[in-house]
């Protein structure tokens, strides 16, 4: 079962034909604004874990459309604002959950790390929504597909189960928290 047959059987916000109004992208590009630079400000004080997600709002849950269209324009928004490459899944991934999230869409972020040799270690950030893969190529379940744990139901952790250094042990609660 797909992330929008998964969406489409939840109750829908009703939107006109022309879909999202001027108002709601302008909240759409405030939002993530503000969850690109929560996500900066964690990153270059905090450092270790992940920030935490905001809770899911219960009043509208978007239909599919409209939130692929939103998760567009959360990443077409990070693309434009974090002008430094690396680890712009991180950026997306967080701004992305945050907006939809307080839409009513309850997806988690997940956090993969592998060891790939001379390149040293990689990392990479994306979403999943009721377990499924949330606009992600289905290369990153087969890449991270060991499951190191979960801070909360909203963040998990995963490692590529063939390349990591030291073992694949399930994470402490304390390590997780970072």
């Amino acid at each position: 079962m797909g992330v929008w047959s998964i969406l489409g059987k939840r109750k829908t916000m009703a939107t006109n034909d022309r879909g999202l109004g001027v108002g709601q992208y302008g909240a759409i590009v405030w939002e993530t604004v503000m969850a690109i630079a929560t996500a900066a400000r964690f990153r270059v004080f905090d450092g270790k874990g992940a920030p935490p997600l905001p809770e899911v709002a219960g009043e509208e849950v978007l239909d599919p459309p409209t939130a692929q269209k939103i998760a567009r324009l959360v990443g077409l928004i990070t693309r434009l604002l974090v002008i430094w490459r690396r680890r712009i899944c991180f950026y997306r991934s967080y701004a992305t959950a945050c907006v939809l999230r307080s839409r009513g869409v309850a997806v988690a972020l997940n956090f993969g790390y592998r060891w790939d040799g001379p390149a040293g270690a990689m990392a990479h950030c994306w979403m999943t929504l009721d377990g499924q893969l949330f606009r992600e190529t289905e290369e990153t379940a087969r890449i991270y597909s060991a499951y190191l744990g979960e801070k909360d139901p909203s963040v998990r952790f995963w490692t590529d189960p063939g390349n990591s250094p030291g073992g694949h042990e399930k994470l402490s609660k304390k390590e997780l928290a970072g």
